[in-house]
């Protein structure tokens, strides 16, 4: 899933939310907007917000990405990514990582082989300046990612 941070256009009455400085959750009104409406228009929409301290204004053009920016109240954000997405969105990536998940639970494990020499006979051959007799093989598990 493309990763973006611009929300869609909003309807007048809409409801944004932000948390304030003081942590308390805010919360306001979109009460005007401006968009183009050619056909094959550009997406970039700008809107009027009216809150309790008066009117603040938000638009698609800006990077959305913290728990102090407007947003569309319904948008649920993700850790992850840090970024907001729509219920839709977050129910879709989240049902990808869980797939992803279990495709990886379920994949065989890969062992590597590694080959160990006893730390003794390397300084050992290094001050006689002869090479190591053998070198045991060890067969490692791989860390799951």
């Amino acid at each position: 899933m493309a990763q973006t941070t611009a929300f869609p256009r909003p309807q007048l009455g809409d409801i944004f939310v932000r948390r304030n400085l003081n942590g308390s959750e805010e919360e306001s009104m979109v009460l005007s907007i401006q968009y183009s409406t050619r056909p094959g228009g550009s997406a970039l929409w700008q809107a009027t917000l009216m809150t309790k301290n008066g009117i603040e204004f938000v638009g698609c053009d800006r990077e959305h990405r913290n728990i102090h920016d407007w947003r569309p109240a319904s948008y649920i954000f993700d850790d992850v990514n840090a970024n907001w997405y729509s219920p839709a969105e977050k129910a879709k990536l989240d049902e990808d990582r869980a797939a992803a998940a279990a495709k990886a639970a379920a994949a065989p494990e890969h062992k590597d082989e590694f080959l160990v020499a006893d730390a003794a006979e390397i300084t050992n051959a290094l001050t006689k300046k002869k090479a190591v007799s053998r070198l045991p093989t060890v067969t490692l598990p791989t860390p799951q990612v």
